[in-house]
């Protein structure tokens, strides 16, 4: 595939995942900038705080999809590689928003989309990790990390290309990194639940 045309595939799959979702609906529906309450964030967790299960649902499958489609469609037009680096500017972008001044969410949504993408029982391993924990402890970030840890178990066990167990070293730990201090506040019981009002 000529250069030019991965080079801006690439760059657009960043553009994509730049959306603002959580941003935008939060901006839409409560007229706030969801960077001035709770965490800063503008990923699932903090959208809970404002608009409850159901906007934070929908923001989870918006920012979910806008890593998984480009991913999908780059794997199967142009082969794992080609896959790779747009799910990988696509959770760049989420991360690090062009929009807002490259900041952004904390990439669990979008790199458990990247996996499905690529790697679909990976991907489903992630999530029912997610769901387990998110269930039990009713931690959102907590359930984030769960899946990071479980893409990283599954590696070890899952006929996995080289490649492919690199770049799911790499967004497990940063999916954790990014949820430091979520998992700061858990610690030191400060961590809303899913379902506790504030």
């Amino acid at each position: 595939m000529h250069t030019l045309i991965w080079i801006s595939a690439i760059v657009g799959a960043y553009f994509v995942g730049s959306i603002p979702f959580g941003y935008l609906l939060c901006r839409a529906v409560r007229g706030v900038d969801i960077r001035k309450t709770g965490s800063g964030n503008i990923g699932t967790t903090n959208v809970m705080r404002l608009l409850g299960i159901k906007g934070a649902l929908l923001v989870f499958v918006l920012d979910f999809l806008k890593a998984f489609i480009p991913t999908f469609a780059a794997y199967h037009v142009g082969g794992e590689i080609f896959g790779l680096c747009i799910g990988v500017a696509a959770v760049l972008g989420h991360d690090f928003s062009v929009w807002l001044k490259f900041k952004g969410g904390k990439g669990a949504a979008s790199s458990i989309a990247v996996m499905f993408a690529l790697m679909p029982w990976a991907g489903i391993w992630a999530m029912a990790a997610w769901g387990v924990t998110v269930l039990t402890t009713r931690y959102v970030s907590l359930g984030a990390c769960t899946a990071a840890a479980a893409i990283v178990i599954y590696s070890f066990f899952g006929d996995i290309s080289l490649i492919y167990k690199i770049i799911i070293y790499i967004i497990a730990a940063v999916i954790v990194f990014m949820h430091r201090s979520n998992l700061g506040r858990i610690a030191r019981g400060e961590e809303r639940k899913v379902g506790k009002k504030s």
